[in-house]
């Protein structure tokens, strides 16, 4: 492919597919030149539902055409055959030209995942694949910055046997942040006193949780439980105590950590019952039909009715921080 070369049009792509026979297939991508070239008598269909054939009328007028308005049509059909595209997809040009290209990458131990996408496939923003060999073999990152608020005379020990004092951090910054690269430098998250973790589904139900003297508070920002996976690991037989959304999403985020076999329990306020008649909104996306009987009732009224509560309203209640020192009492016990 010549890479000053404008992309060709469809019609040109058709023409040389049709040429390259023995035949085209009608797809929604195609279906408008295609019509219009079975119309004038250029395709006609083939034994096979959905499939054309370039007639004689057609092939005069495509090579005539091809040679004018796209000489390397043969070449570059090859190459997308290859590449397993199609030189109907636009956006498929750009990955073809990529791969013809002299682009040299540098290789990195660690690669963010949109940066990965957006050297090898069409945009930052689809999903990833593992990458291809000019890469080499780097972890794939996804970046995610893990938030915690931990008790007074906590340290995070890294390996090598140094230790990183939080009370400074934590004076200045009011909590602690850990990129997830920095997770392989650490070995483990010494809170004294801490007898549980507790994972916040919402920031704002996050920055305005009442501190905890016995508690690890992370932030857990909806399904990703990466960050929550490496704080648990590193503060082994401690239970987590998750406190979310009483939604559909909030009760999959709990349910997920149940599945990654993290000793967590579900966290509701006793006083809840008084909020879902003030605060309580009609769902968007109807509950899943089940049994929610293990869950504290008011997650089964709420789903009869179609209803869902944010949690962020019951961190400010008058008792909110009294039903946490029962919460830890019963950690303690536990």
């Amino acid at each position: 492919m010549n890479q000053k070369m404008p992309i060709p049009t469809l019609e040109d792509v058709l023409w040389a597919e049709f040429l390259a026979g023995p035949s085209v297939r009608r797809l929604r991508r195609n279906e408008r030149v295609i019509d219009g070239f079975a119309i004038h008598g250029w395709i006609t269909h083939t034994s096979r539902k959905g499939e054309f054939a370039i007639t004689e009328s057609g092939r005069s007028i495509a090579e005539k055409r091809l040679p004018q308005n796209w000489p390397s049509w043969r070449e570059d059909l090859a190459s997308f055959a290859i590449l397993g595209l199609s030189a109907e997809d636009a956006g498929a040009w750009n990955l073809l030209r990529r791969a013809q290209s002299n682009q040299v990458p540098r290789l990195l131990a660690c690669i963010n995942r949109r940066t990965l996408n957006a050297w090898e496939r069409r945009h930052s923003k689809v999903d990833a694949k593992p990458p291809s060999q000019p890469l080499g073999a780097p972890q794939v990152t996804v970046d995610e910055v893990t938030r915690l608020r931990l008790p007074l005379g906590s340290q995070v020990r890294l390996d090598g046997g140094d230790a990183l004092d939080c009370d400074n951090l934590t004076k200045i910054l009011g909590e602690v942040s850990v990129p997830e690269r920095a997770w392989k430098h650490i070995t483990g998250i010494a809170a004294p006193g801490a007898r549980a973790i507790i994972s916040i589904e919402n920031k704002g139900a996050y920055v305005d949780f009442p501190a905890v003297p016995e508690a690890v508070l992370v932030f857990l920002p909806g399904d990703n439980i990466s960050g929550l996976r490496q704080v648990a690991s590193r503060m082994p037989g401690r239970p987590i105590i998750h406190f979310g959304d009483l939604d559909p999403a909030g009760i999959e985020i709990f349910e997920g950590l149940a599945a990654e076999k993290l000793p967590v329990r579900h966290f509701v306020p006793s006083y809840v019952e008084e909020f879902v008649l003030t605060h309580a909104q009609p769902c968007k996306n109807a509950w899943p039909a089940r049994d929610y009987s293990k869950f504290h009732p008011v997650v089964s009224k709420l789903a009869s009715r179609g209803y869902w509560l944010e949690h962020e309203a019951l961190v400010l209640d008058h008792r909110f921080e009294a039903e946490l020192d029962g919460l830890m009492r019963s950690a303690n016990e536990g």
